[in-house]
């Protein structure tokens, strides 16, 4: 490819999406074990912890120049990964990653609630990037 006498400009990627929320902790059993030869049975079963949040996904690319494998050349110079570059304007607000999930509840007070997730990361906001 390539361009003469131009200007390249891009946008503020968009925003990631959120992570799922974690699924309930399912309740314990109330049967318990059998005793064998005069031995007391088992207890029933605890309930069960509530599933993990999920990631929220990372923010949007904003970029005027992406590519994989060789690098290209600007100016006669090959470019691996600029921030800035003359001729090329990028937003200079990164993407927000999206929210995080929330942690699942627990089946009941002997149980732990399921933990949060993390919230996803930024977007990439240059002129050259390299993936």
């Amino acid at each position: 490819m390539s361009l003469s006498a131009c200007t390249l400009t891009a946008v503020a990627g968009g925003t990631g999406g959120p992570g799922g929320n974690g699924e309930a902790g399912q309740a314990g059993s109330t049967v318990g074990g059998n005793g064998s030869g005069g031995g007391c049975p088992g207890g029933a079963g605890g309930g069960g912890a509530g599933g993990n949040g999920g990631q929220g996904g990372p923010g949007g690319i904003s970029a005027g120049i992406v590519y994989t494998g060789t690098a290209p050349t600007v100016n006669g110079a090959a470019v691996m990964s600029e921030a800035a570059l003359a001729g090329v304007n990028v937003s200079a607000t990164m993407a927000p990653g999206g929210a995080l999930g929330m942690g699942g509840a627990a089946a009941d007070v002997t149980a732990a609630a399921g933990s949060n997730g993390s919230s996803g990361a930024p977007g990439q906001s240059q002129a050259v990037l390299g993936l």
